[in-house]
């Protein structure tokens, strides 16, 4: 390709259109983001925007300028600058109403930073010109997918397949469906290695395993699963098991799921529920709840000592884009032992830094609790509040196509108030890698260490966190 395309380190001047896109799609398809950029700079200032007529005053907009700015939006929307993309994207798009290629390419800008409603509104514009263009309906799909649309993402692969199938966006498109209508195993949990904290014991194991089936008359499916929770305390071993099972509901804006579970404990069975759901406004608003029957709220060592609970959760979360979120929560517990807990919670995700390889988020997080119960066998202030902000990167080792392998730094600081103890500090370290392969596999595993205040000590806990997502 050097050969082909460069004299002497610099990209040949007599270079085609065709040539300049192949050149250009080369370095992005091996991420290499400085090739692909300096062959884009070269296409824009090699380019006017306009081109005369030889003997007329008439000029024509020049395509190999249009190909340029682009290539502008694509290089710095595969190298995570999601801004100067849709802003560069949206100008094209906006400045030449008739071109439906810069439309198709402006959502797709639009669903990248998270915004499918958007897209989908902007790829009804592209409608107009050529419904049945194989680029307009492939977005189309990957829209309906997102937006929770099966049925009308089915039949627009379906369509595309029919027509082009061996176009690299339909391969893909393709697999996307292909891969939603698989049966799906989710694995999580964590165990203790060093912990001195009261909640949940030492050398704590918990977790949880589901299978889900394969997609049911488009919107449902059904799902079972196992539940284990075990940890050492001084009055002795706390087990609790789980055996669940439950359907799950998926359409545009919704998503429901019902949960039965036999619960064993201290040698007693009994049946719990839950009933979880969320709304989405639009775009940027989304509404939560969740009902529990024998609530997973509960900590371990109050199981352990005969304790059980109800409780009821609602959150709402505001997303303006991949740079910034945040999330507010209540949540209510009945303790079985006339104990009430209130929790009041915020986090957010502020973006600092982003770039090909290396994305750094600031996450500030609130947390408020109060009891009305105080001399109980488990921790449970009567009232104490958190400030733990934190910085989370995550930087990417490896990516092959669909396949990536990515490791992810954090560290926090901040204060605890605890009632009748006073303020002490917080801190938080967490090391972890993830990987992802062929659309199927999403696993990760992380260690973290955290040192806090409880009763006035200061107490530490290291523990593993890992979960897995298998397609199948």
């Amino acid at each position: 390709m050097t050969e082909l395309f460069y004299h002497k380190e610099t990209i040949a001047p007599d270079l085609s259109d065709e040539e300049l896109a192949d050149l250009f799609y080369s370095h992005l398809e091996s991420e290499n983001y400085p090739g692909a950029l300096t062959v884009t700079q070269h296409t824009i200032n090699t380019s006017p925007p306009f081109l005369r007529l030889m003997g007329t005053p008439t000029s024509i907009p020049n395509d190999t300028w249009l190909q340029g700015h682009s290539f502008l939006s694509t290089v710095a929307k595969y190298s995570n600058d999601l801004p100067q993309a849709e802003m560069t994207a949206r100008e094209l798009a906006y400045n030449a109403p008739g071109n439906q290629g810069l439309r198709i390419d402006y959502a797709s800008v639009l669903q990248a930073r998270g915004w499918p409603r958007a897209a989908e509104n902007e790829l009804k514009k592209a409608e107009v010109i050529e419904p049945r263009n194989i680029n307009l309906e492939v977005e189309q799909a990957w829209t309906a997918l997102t937006l929770q649309e099966w049925q009308q993402a089915a039949v627009l692969t379906h369509d595309v397949v029919e027509r082009e199938p061996q176009d690299p966006g339909v391969v893909r498109l393709k697999r996307a469906v292909d891969v939603h209508n698989l049966a799906e195993l989710r694995i999580a949990g964590s165990t203790g290695i060093d912990a001195e904290g009261p909640d949940s014991g030492k050398h704590d194991v918990d977790l949880t395993t589901i299978v889900y089936s394969p997609p049911l008359k488009d919107n449902w499916r059904g799902f079972a699963g196992f539940g284990y929770a075990d940890g050492q305390f001084s009055e002795g071993k706390g087990i609790v098991r789980d055996w669940l099972a439950g359907v799950e509901w998926r359409s545009r804006n919704i998503w429901l799921e019902a949960e039965y579970a036999e619960r064993v404990f201290n040698h007693e069975h009994k049946p719990g529920a839950r009933l979880s759901g969320w709304y989405d406004f639009n775009d940027n608003w989304r509404i939560g709840s969740q009902l529990e029957r024998l609530s997973h709220r509960v900590p371990l060592r109050a199981m352990k000592n005969g304790v059980t609970g109800n409780s009821a959760q609602a959150y709402v979360r505001w997303y303006q884009n991949e740079r910034r979120k945040y999330g507010v929560s209540w949540a209510f517990t009945d303790f079985s032992d006339s104990n009430q807990r209130h929790e009041v919670s915020l986090e957010g995700q502020e973006r600092i830094w982003s770039s090909p390889y290396l994305i750094v988020d600031f996450l500030p997080s609130l947390y408020y609790e109060q009891n009305t119960e105080h001399d109980t066998p488990y921790y449970n202030p009567i009232k104490t509040f958190d400030i733990v902000p934190a910085f989370e990167a995550s930087h990417l080792l490896w990516r092959s196509y669909e396949n990536s392998w990515e490791q992810i730094f954090s560290a926090g600081v901040g204060a605890s108030w605890q009632k009748h103890y006073g303020t002490d500090v917080v801190t938080q370290l967490g090391y972890g890698q993830r990987i992802s392969w062929n659309d199927v596999i999403d696993a990760g595993a992380t260690l973290r260490w955290e040192k806090r205040p409880y009763d006035g000590d200061r107490e530490h806990n290291l523990y593993v966190e890992f979960d897995m997502t298998f397609r199948f």
